[in-house]
């Protein structure tokens, strides 16, 4: 049931946005009936048909839907107070990632185990209580079979007429009079139609047809092949050709599947109706085109003498008809576009593509979501603008970027969101993050606070904020099963499983409704705290764990009660310390480099042999070289990975470029002949090294030297060259990855790096 109901939902979303688009053709086509050529006004029934059947359309400034707010699958929830279950449930993780070691991030999460987002999976029965009372309305369950019944009978209808009308055709004989042959091989040439289409003939129909979805072909009633004139054959052969050569049987079987699916709307009834009359009005001009004016009246007169002789005696409405639609005034349409046809309208001009491209980027794109507009503005809010956001070139990927200010959060965040304004005594903001749609879920921003007592962590929370997808409880209820899934996973013990626990608890924060959710591992210091709630359509959640035992509830409505959109104020407060590693991941990113390295560097983003940069970190001195004391720890490098996508090339697979201000070290490493490195322990290693030239240019080579004594695969050992350049030393790693010291490649690449100028920061976009 579950199922029919998101499709009714989806109908009575779509009905209602075709019925606009519907109604703007028709008000085009009113407004502009004596400039609008024949073959046009049908082509904009497309925009309609459209608009009925495809399921999903993207967001579009230009769209007519930004006048309605409608139009867009995600207003059917809010529709009917409950969300269509296939969507993707909010679900946020923590995330904290801590100093890395040589070659390697290390991001250990809040909690144990993996985090990501998830999909929703089906209801069980067995779900929590407070979920029993969203089922959907019995009224709304009865009009979805309803629906479900109408459409599926017409569907079969149609289905049923298409094998009638092959198994009479099986009884029809095919037309052999030697003439008429002639006559439709004439038209068929004249429209310009490569394979012949069979034509038959018998007495179960007064008029012609085209018939046949896969194999078309033309009945000719036997009355009409005796009765009739060549020329009067002539045009009534043309025009079934025509319908054929416009593929008006595609177009048919569209329109029924259509009303099919939407027969509940009593407006694409009328507009199926007006299309299949403007369908006979193009297919004429299409007649004409190939006739030519002089032929117009004698063709007019021939539809006029064969309604007087062979009146249809009942309708299909299934069929191609000659007659086309016998209502008095639409026959008065077309026989008046007939009086007047001019050669050459039946062309699509370059205006009329234009109008027809201008009116389907406004009718088949949905109003791009805008921000709440109970939402006020945020003061300073040229800060988080997704079009400053935009500017800056995405360079490296991330599933999460990680920034040491707000600012550059909101910036890329493409929905509001609020931050506490007030933090618990003691916590400050260290980092934030956002997640561009983290693994196959919705966008997500995040931002990590924490308390340290002089220098000592005393405890930490994360706040996550999202665009909501579902209520409240739905959210509360799969993050319950998703949660205790994995920790039962990770735990794979029985005992410990039997000992873990859940708890809910409401909370009110001013009005605001909060989902309390502890979990616990059944002891009292091993705990989870996750508060859920929602505001003006963002799911908010804040973590906590029972590294922060201190911070109590008490403590959290506080920080709730605070939220607001942030502001100059709160940029310019929540700015973290100096981290240990900085990701750089867009060109805003680069410009930023100079400040934290002291020069500007080289950013070459693709190295000789197919090696592009995948990434870009600022690090300490401890990943460059042994620091000589504690101030020179805080030495900053620019670290530059560079990485093979062609895992069978045998060339070189992994470089690593590194500069940092040089301060005499250079001149230091040739003198005692070796650099000194940190091993993964921290234990000081001196690695020899020698003076070499490539290029005329001299460099220092250190022997092959490794970070530990373990015999992994992956442990291959590593070779770096040194040389100095102004007061920047530059740094080349490649790794032993079964090329030997002497591979001229690394001579290729180390020359390249040489003659690289540094980047052009006015210029770098």
């Amino acid at each position: 049931m579950d199922i029919l109901i998101r499709a009714f939902l989806w109908f009575l979303d779509a009905t209602v946005a075709a019925s606009v688009v519907l109604l703007l053709v028709m008000a085009v086509q009113r407004l502009f009936r004596r400039r609008l050529s024949p073959r046009l006004a049908h082509v904009l029934w497309l925009l309609v048909l459209v608009r009925l059947l495809v399921p999903v359309f993207p967001d579009s400034p230009v769209s007519v839907f930004h006048l309605l707010q409608t139009g867009s699958e995600s207003k059917q929830a809010s529709l009917f107070d409950r969300p269509a279950e296939n969507q993707l449930l909010p679900q946020a993780y923590g995330d904290r990632r801590d100093a890395a070691i040589p070659e390697t991030r290390m991001n250990p999460p809040l909690m144990e185990g993996p985090r990501s987002l998830t999909d929703v999976p089906a209801r069980q029965a067995d779900e929590a209580p407070e979920q029993a009372g969203s089922a959907y309305p019995l009224g709304m369950q009865v009009a979805a079979v309803v629906w479900l019944a109408g459409a599926v009978a017409l569907m079969l209808y149609v289905a049923a007429f298409s094998v009638r009308m092959s198994r009479q055709r099986r009884r029809m004989k095919p037309l052999t009079d030697p003439e008429i042959l002639s006559i439709a091989e004439a038209c068929r040439v004249r429209l310009g139609i490569g394979k012949p289409v069979p034509v038959y003939t018998g007495h179960h129909a007064n008029s012609p047809y085209l018939s046949g979805f896969f194999r078309p072909w033309i009945y000719l009633p036997e009355a009409m092949a005796k009765e009739l004139s060549a020329s009067q054959l002539t045009h009534i052969l043309l025009h079934e050709l025509a319908h054929h050569k416009r593929k008006d049987i595609i177009w048919n079987a569209i329109g029924s599947l259509a009303l099919a699916v939407h027969w509940m709307n009593p407006l694409v009834w009328i507009g199926m109706k007006r299309m299949k009359a403007d369908r006979e009005l193009a297919c004429d001009a299409c007649v004409l085109e190939a006739l030519g004016e002089a032929e117009a009246v004698p063709y007019g007169m021939t539809i006029i003498e064969c309604l007087k002789r062979f009146s249809p005696a009942g309708r299909q409405s299934e069929l191609l008809y000659f007659f086309g639609p016998d209502h008095r005034v639409e026959m008065k349409r077309r026989i008046h576009l007939i009086k007047s046809f001019k050669k050459g309208s039946y062309k699509l001009s370059f205006a009329a593509v234009l109008c027809v491209g201008v009116l389907g980027a406004a009718t088949l794109t949905n109003a791009s979501s805008p921000v709440p507009a109970s939402a006020p503005q945020a003061p300073g809010s040229q800060f988080a603008s997704t079009e400053a956001a935009e500017k800056a070139r995405l360079l490296f990927d991330s599933e999460r970027r990680y920034y040491r200010n707000l600012e550059k959060v909101v910036k890329l965040s493409d929905f509001k969101f609020k931050v506490p304004a007030a933090l618990p005594a003691g916590y400050r903001f260290t980092e934030g993050a956002f997640a561009p749609k983290e693994k196959g879920g919705a966008k997500l921003a995040l931002l990590n606070f924490d308390k340290s007592v002089e220098g000592i962590h005393q405890g930490e929370f994360s706040l996550f904020a999202q665009p909501a997808e579902a209520d409240l409880q739905a959210v509360v209820g799969h993050f319950l099963r998703k949660e205790l899934t994995e920790i039962s996973i990770v735990e794979n013990n029985k005992e410990r499983k039997e000992l873990l626990e859940k708890r809910k608890q409401p909370l009110n924060v001013q009005g605001q409704k909060v989902e309390k959710v502890t979990i616990k591992h059944g002891t009292v210091s091993d705990w989870q705290r996750h508060y859920f709630w929602q505001d003006q359509g963002i799911q908010y959640k804040i973590e906590t764990t029972s590294s922060t035992a201190e911070l109590q509830d008490d403590e959290i409505v506080k920080t709730i009660s605070s939220m607001k959109y942030p502001d100059k104020e709160l940029f310019a407060r929540f700015i973290g310390e100096e981290q240990l590693n900085e990701e750089i991941y867009d060109s805003e990113d680069v410009k930023q480099v100079p400040k934290a390295v002291g020069f500007v560097p080289k950013l070459p983003l693709q190295l000789p042999g197919s090696l592009p940069a995948v990434k870009a970190t600022i690090t300490a001195k401890l990943d460059f070289s042994y620091p000589e004391n504690k101030a020179d720890e805080k030495s900053r490098v620019l670290s530059i990975f560079y990485k093979s996508a062609d895992k069978s090339n045998p060339g070189i697979k992994r470089v690593k470029l590194q500069q940092i201000k040089n301060n005499n070290m250079y001149e230091t490493f040739k003198k005692n002949g070796n650099v000194a490195f940190s091993r993964i322990n921290g234990e000081k290693d001196a690695v020899k090294a020698e003076v070499i030239k490539i290029a005329g240019k001299e460099l220092l080579k250190t022997a092959t030297y490794k970070y530990d004594e373990s015999n992994h695969p992956s442990n291959v050992g590593m070779v770096s060259y040194f040389w100095k350049e102004n007061d920047v030393c530059l740094k080349v790693t490649f790794w032993n990855d079964g090329q030997g010291n002497d591979d001229p490649n690394r001579n290729k690449i180390l020359e390249f790096l040489m003659n690289e100028k540094p980047v052009d920061l006015a210029t770098f976009k």
